[in-house]
Formats: structure tokens, sequence, C-alpha cells
């Protein structure tokens, strides 16, 4: 049995008609729901400054005495106390 399917590569041309067609559907959706688009785009801000913070908070932490010559044998002893 023929496989029916066809194949519907794109070239050059077809890639940047299909983004250029993308890249309008979004402006208009932007235009049309402004409020809607004002919350999604704010909360994407939002996301990726927190992301953002927090890469920089863990990268803080694991960089904890790397400028020493022989930072691979440094220790670190931490106690807690609790008063009962």
């Amino acid at each position: 049995m023929a496989d029916r399917r066809q194949d519907f590569t794109l070239g050059k041309l077809g890639k940047q008609n299909v983004l250029k067609n993308y890249i309008k559907i979004a402006i208009r959706t932007i235009l049309r729901h402004k409020g809607y688009s004002f919350i999604n785009v704010v909360g994407l801000a939002i996301g990726m400054t927190c992301c953002l913070l927090i890469l920089m908070w863990v990268l803080d932490e694991l960089s904890y005495d790397r400028f020493h010559e022989h930072a691979d044998h440094i220790y670190r002893v931490e106690q807690d106390q609790f008063r009962g």
C-alpha cells in the first residue's frame, strides 16, 4: 500500500512567509485585546525577572570562596542552635 502522506517541506521563501504571517497575527491580537496582552506581557516580565534573580542568587551561592588559590581545600562549618 502506498504512503498517502504528502511531503510539506517549506523552502526558504515559505519559512519567511510563515514567520511574517505569525508576526502579523501576533500584532493584530495584541492590538485587539490590549488588556489581556498587557496582563500577559507583565506576567512574562515578572516571571523572567524572578528567574534571573534566582539564577543570580544560586550562582552567588555556588561561587562561595572560589577566588582563593586553594578553593577546593576550604570547608565551611555551620552549627544551628535551638533553644528548647
